[in-house]
């Protein structure tokens, strides 16, 4: 876990394309320690650096990291991964936002969910996303998240202009 030596690897494997083998032992490190911050990151370099992120890549790494959210549903490391698939071209964001709310449906506290799914509805603005999100907003600084209250406020700031914008543009 230490990030020079992650560097230092990734190097390795662009200088000398050593990438054969590498995804899966990424997926070794993360079956020892799912919340593996930096076997994620790897995850993410290797497949940016190998296959790409094409509609079936992301599929299956949307498949693994909810796999991986059923067993740590408030672990910060996948929906961080999320989020930088939520970049590439082709997101599927109506599939996460369904395999998000089964997460939610288990278990309606899981904070980490929540706050993705309000990153979503900001990268991916409707008028229903944008309300949900302004409600998971205030829910979370007053009763899930208090002792991030000023960062809840900040976000559902956010949310409330994005929704703004998104009803003064129609």
């Amino acid at each position: 876990k230490n990030y020079h030596v992650w560097a230092h690897r990734q190097w390795v494997l662009q200088k000398f394309n050593l990438f054969k083998g590498e995804l899966k032992y990424v997926e070794s490190l993360l079956r020892v320690d799912i919340r593996n911050n930096s076997a994620w990151n790897q995850r993410f370099f290797v497949v940016k650096n190998t296959s790409g992120f094409n509609k079936e890549i992301q599929n299956r790494e949307v498949e693994f990291t909810f796999k991986s959210l059923e067993k740590a549903p408030n672990n910060l490391s996948p929906w961080n991964y999320l989020r930088g698939l939520m970049a590439q071209n082709g997101f599927n964001v109506d599939a996460v936002k369904r395999l998000a709310a089964a997460i939610l449906k288990k278990d309606p506290k899981c904070t980490e969910c929540l706050s993705f799914l309000i990153d979503v509805a900001l990268k991916f603005p409707t008028v229903p996303s944008l309300q949900t999100a302004a409600k998971m907003c205030t829910d979370l600084k007053t009763n899930l998240s208090q002792i991030r209250e000023k960062y809840w406020e900040y976000q559902e700031h956010k949310v409330k202009s994005k929704l703004q914008e998104l009803r003064t543009s129609n």
